[in-house]
């Protein structure tokens, strides 16, 4: 956490917040100096949910992710997004989102359940996820709220027992910089300092009311790892008809094959490398007849279940890049408009259960970045999400090589659950 001890060195917060509450409190981080407002219930640690309450959310989490992939892969450049990080920020504002507000979170997010079941079974998908074995992932929430408003108990029981978060209390209005200063150094912490300047300059201002936050932070060694000594330059085919030399990893050498997950379908191959623990993989899908972008085009959880579902044992000579770039601050707000979350960027967004009926919020933008590296080891990725709140009134080969020589999607996910965590494309490998 030392970073953000730098920051409050510089950002100290001068405006308390008078709260008389009695199931909530009021107090501070002894260990950073920040106010923070918190219900006195505690994070649910064993909530009960059943196995389809689970696959509903997961289901329509993917269907989100490939949504959302689809709309971001347009421009034909490297993409990387955790779309489980934006599901759950994103779960975090519809609990405070009512009437078509909360209609157009749902349809856009692809939530099936109840407002109350969503909750409770992200909560329960979060804690089983991050108590997997083989594998770091550390996933964070927090919420960021204006000093002097007044937060609704029930939004912040709901922030307390579902997703772990309190609210810390920032002078947005009178240190607009400091603050973004103050929750930039958190994400970085969070994200072992990976995610840097999440949210960019001026993206927060004398008018912001609120940001939540969320971090994902993954670490995992291949079951199989890749030997440094195999690894050589190789080339790379881009969709223009260029190629580039680039850095080309072999799980073992051309006399010698390896048993892994693989599939191959009527639109694409693909093959599924394990991280130590067998809980956690990486799939990396060539399409067969068209360009990744193309491809990308026609993506759905119907095909990603195809080719999960699918895969088996199989002998084959591995060849993959091995690449590391971090993504710019992107904004996700015309992308979620097109997608049909409208309502809540608007003047007529209604998150009444977040501040009350006196005090109107809406969403000036949501904020994500990533970063990912793959190498001989295993992988190192992150990400984080930040939804920023302001006064409503401002508003080819065969098959047994599998050589990704050429541009391909990826994910990492969870084979348990199959929680999609992190999707994303390379369509050029030296492109950072």
């Amino acid at each position: 956490m030392g970073s953000i001890k730098r920051v409050i060195a510089v950002a100290v917060l001068l405006m308390t917040a008078g709260c008389n509450h009695n199931p909530l409190k009021t107090g501070s981080d002894p260990e950073n100096d920040i106010l923070s407002r918190k219900s006195s219930v505690h994070r649910e640690s064993d909530p009960q949910v059943t196995a389809l309450q689970v696959d509903q959310l997961v289901s329509g989490n993917t269907r989100f992710a490939a949504d959302l992939y689809r709309d971001l892969s347009k421009d034909n450049k490297n993409v990387f997004i955790s779309p489980f990080s934006i599901s759950m920020a994103l779960a975090m504002t519809r609990a405070g989102a009512i009437n078509q507000t909360a209609v157009q979170i749902d349809s856009t997010l692809r939530f099936s359940l109840s407002d109350s079941l969503v909750h409770r079974t992200f909560n329960y998908l979060d804690l089983q996820l991050k108590s997997r074995d083989g594998a770091t992932l550390s996933i964070v929430n927090q919420a960021w709220g204006r000093a002097d408003l007044n937060f609704q108990d029930a939004y912040l029981d709901i922030l307390a027992i579902n997703y772990g978060s309190g609210m810390n209390l920032l002078n947005f209005g009178s240190d607009p910089e400091g603050s973004r200063q103050i929750i930039n150094a958190w994400v970085a912490d969070n994200t072992n300092d990976k995610i840097t300047n999440l949210l960019p300059p001026q993206s927060i201002t004398e008018n912001t009311a609120l940001v939540l936050t969320n971090a994902i932070y993954f670490l995992g060694d291949w079951l199989f790892q890749f030997k440094q000594e195999l690894t050589s330059d190789h080339r790379f085919f881009l969709e223009n008809g260029d190629s580039l030399s680039v850095p080309m990893m072999s799980l073992c050498n051309e006399h010698r094959t390896i048993s892994l997950n693989y599939v191959r379908t009527p639109f694409c191959r693909a093959v599924e490398l394990p991280y130590s623990g067998n809980n956690f993989s990486m799939v990396i899908v060539l399409p067969t007849d068209k360009s990744l972008s193309e491809f990308n085009m026609e993506l759905t959880k119907e095909r990603l279940d195809t080719i999960t579902n699918g895969f088996h044992s199989t002998e084959l000579f591995l060849k993959i890049p091995k690449f590391s770039f971090t993504t710019e601050t992107i904004s996700l707000k015309r992308a979620l408009q097109s997608m049909g979350m409208i309502n809540p960027f608007t003047a007529e967004a209604d998150f009444s259960g977040i501040t009350g009926i006196d005090h109107p919020l809406t969403i000036s933008d949501i904020f994500h970045k990533a970063f990912i590296r793959v190498d001989e080891k295993g992988t190192e990725a992150a990400a984080a999400t930040a939804v920023v709140f302001v006064d409503s009134a401002v508003v080819r080969p065969d098959d047994h090589n599998f050589t990704a020589d050429r541009p391909f999607l990826f994910l990492i996910r969870d084979r348990i659950s199959n929680t999609v965590l992190f999707i994303g494309n390379i369509m050029n490998p030296a492109q950072i």
